[in-house]
């Protein structure tokens, strides 16, 4: 698990308390938005709506400037600070899941787990789950946690540890999260037990099955009524945008090597280096980003924006010219990936456990980039906002690849 700083960890606080309770908030979030929605046809009022009655939702359980949080993260305990040794050679594709913080021989992780650290590394003796205290607590006299708290807690603790993660870059698989213990914020929700990927991926849908139906019945006793709808707020990722899961064929021995293989299929399939050695063509943004650089106008298309925002481009041809690629809104430069990247146990050979990589897409039913506009830095004009088929496309082309590469598992 990677800190707030690049490469870099906070020894004292490596896990502070208020990002933990940042990351269930937003979990809760994606859970709720999936049930609060609003007509088919466009209605800005109706979308103001159900953003008011998302923030009331949130307020419910984490608080708002008025009131103080129901939900409370204690103090957590156990990990061990190591420095990373990411040889481009030996971890490309752990470097490029960690661009700009898991880079070079000087990164520092949080690390709870020997087989989680990319050798060659000096890895501390003492090792251990971490402890991370997660309970509710009244806002004062007159208030009292109830049966619907709990199961929405429950509900957006089991989102968070099976599609969510902790740290830096925990959307690109750092930070992936497992459950060391039950816990009885879970009952009624599917645990997820190491077996083959169609173990995975039924555990994961009805997981989400699970954790739907929790949020639209539980939702009411908040006073929260969840109103008639069509679809989900267009700028919203939710867990109703879900609907393939994807496992990467190819058991690995340690989660790293699980998350390596993701990493360079990713790296891959983006690399315009990378397609020309294997022979393929660049992706058409490669052209139309060019184009716009030499003539001083707006890129036709940039499909690879669909992959987050910023979106850098540099062209050693062009002698080092470059530009990027942000959404149009005030609010900020940076729109996080629709793409999850995890790690999961599966079956192992006798006793030894074994790894796959698993690939999952908020926006498989939703509006790319969550409906935000597209501009590019230093140019006048628009910008056409991708539709999302370069996602579908990668996942595709990763599990052909996978297959190829390793169709009994491991390593190539």
């Amino acid at each position: 698990m990677g800190g707030a700083e690049a490469r870099s960890v906070d020894r004292a606080t490596a896990l502070r308390p208020p990002s933990v309770r940042g990351a269930l908030r937003a979990w809760f979030r994606i859970g709720a938005a999936a049930v609060l929605l609003v007509p088919e046809e466009k209605s800005a009022s109706a979308e103001r709506g159900m953003i008011e009655l998302l923030h009331r939702a949130e307020s419910e359980l984490f608080g708002s400037t008025a009131m103080r949080s129901r939900v409370v993260v204690g103090p957590p305990a156990g990990g061990q600070v190591v420095r990373l040794q990411l040889d481009d050679r030996r971890w490309p594709g752990l470097r490029y899941l960690g661009y700009g913080l898991f880079e070079g021989t000087g990164s520092e992780a949080l690390i709870t787990d020997a087989a989680a650290v990319p050798q060659p590394a000096t890895v501390p003796r003492e090792l251990g789950p971490v402890s991370l205290p997660i309970s509710l607590r009244p806002r004062g006299s007159g208030d009292r946690i109830t049966d619907t708290h709990h199961r929405l807690l429950g509900a957006t603790l089991w989102l968070w540890l099976h599609l969510g993660g902790l740290g830096a870059r925990s959307r690109r698989g750092w930070g992936s999260l497992r459950l060391a213990q039950p816990s009885p914020l879970l009952q009624g929700l599917p645990a997820l037990r190491a077996g083959g990927p169609a173990d995975i991926v039924n555990g994961l849908i009805q997981g989400l099955d699970r954790a739907t139906e929790v949020f639209r019945d539980e939702l009411p006793n908040l006073g929260i009524q969840v109103p008639p709808g069509d679809r989900p707020h267009p700028g919203l990722r939710t867990i109703d945008g879900i609907e393939n899961i994807t496992v990467l064929p190819g058991e690995h021995s340690t989660p790293i090597e699980a998350l390596e293989r993701a990493g360079r299929l990713f790296r891959d399939f983006r690399s315009t280096l990378q397609r020309q050695q294997r022979g393929e063509r660049p992706l058409q943004d490669y052209f139309d980003v060019k184009a716009s650089l030499q003539h001083g106008r707006p890129a036709r298309s940039v499909d690879r924006a669909a992959f987050g925002l910023p979106l850098p481009f540099y062209f050693r041809s062009l002698n080092g010219m470059k530009t990027r690629f942000v959404p149009q809104t005030e609010d900020g430069d940076r729109l996080s990936s629709p793409l999850l990247f995890r790690v999961h146990p599966v079956h192992g050979r006798g006793d030894r456990p074994r790894y796959a990589a698993v690939l999952v897409n908020l926006e498989d039913r939703a509006a790319a980039l969550a409906g935000q506009e597209l501009k590019q830095e230093g140019m006048t004009g628009t910008v056409p906002t991708p539709d999302g088929r370069l996602v579908h496309d990668f996942i595709q082309w990763a599990l052909k690849e996978a297959k190829r590469i390793a169709p009994g598992g491991g390593r190539p």
